[in-house]
């Protein structure tokens, strides 16, 4: 216990200076600058990860099939409205093949597209996608024309593969076959 006593009036007696006692308390009791500069550093780095992710969200997380769905069956039917020339005429995919030698693909008949109800009559190149495509123009048996496009496939297709999309009163249906994605655009019947 003699121990204790001496060190406990050891250390009464010595006493600090009363302004660097202050000094020391404020310190030790208030943030420093540095710790608000660090603070204000991590604040700023979250906002600029959630601002770059906010604003490249469709690049990060692709966006959902519908955004490229409609934008792949507006420009089937902006093809189907216009008026333009045929390149060949012909009722024969064969001939079409030969006619058409800018193509990437060889045109295919496609299995969910009825060929005694469905008559090809000539074809053009179009676009889908920024990739070259065939226009197809067919006429139904009650004498509707309708259009089916054909592009080659690439996985950027994944996400319409099965899709119908309704524009301009067209219905426009998007499929993968044979290596190719295929369109189908036909006015949709009206009840008069």
């Amino acid at each position: 216990m003699k121990l204790d006593s001496e060190l406990k009036r050891y250390f009464n007696s010595k006493t600090m200076d009363p302004d660097r006692l202050d000094r020391l308390v404020r310190t030790a009791s208030a943030p420093s600058s540095s710790h608000w500069k660090r603070l204000g550093a991590v604040a700023a780095a979250a906002m600029v990860l959630v601002a770059t992710v906010w604003m490249f969200r469709f690049t990060l997380f692709p966006t959902p099939s519908s955004e490229l769905a409609e934008s792949i069956a507006s420009h089937v039917v902006f093809y189907h409205e216009e008026p333009m020339p045929l390149a060949v005429r012909t009722s024969d995919l064969a001939t079409l093949t030969m006619e058409m030698p800018r193509l990437t693909f060889t045109p295919k008949a496609s299995s969910e597209i009825d060929s005694s109800q469905y008559h090809l009559y000539g074809a053009r190149y179009c676009h889908i996608q920024g990739d070259l495509a065939l226009h197809m123009r067919l006429t139904r048996d009650d004498g509707q024309s309708v259009t089916l496009y054909q592009v080659k496939d690439d996985p950027k297709f994944d996400v319409v593969d099965g899709v119908d999309v309704e524009v301009n009163g067209y219905r426009v249906r998007m499929w993968r076959e044979n290596g190719l994605l295929m369109c189908l655009a036909e006015k949709i019947a009206t009840d008069v």
